[in-house]
């Protein structure tokens, strides 16, 4: 089963030369995916991009932070 591209999300990169893309997608089986890139080669150099899951109640979602290279998101460990 392949998955579809459902909707693209463009918010501008820090530098404003190009933007961080959020491409969600899904499949026949309502599975979902998302894929989240940074399309600048200026600020791909200075950031990447990491994720963090967060439940509440019966309702999880991911977070997604630009992070400059070298550094790394600090966890919340529960």
């Amino acid at each position: 089963m392949s998955y579809e591209i459902d909707s693209i999300n463009k918010i501008s990169c820090p530098c404003s030369k190009g933007d961080i893309i959020e491409e969600l997608s899904s499949n026949d089986w309502n599975q979902v995916k998302s894929r989240v890139y940074i399309e600048c080669d200026v600020c791909r150099k200075r950031y990447h991009i990491e994720s963090q899951s967060e439940q509440r109640g019966d309702h999880a979602s991911i977070n997604y932070y630009l992070v400059p290279n070298g550094d790394q998101l600090q966890r919340n460990n529960h």
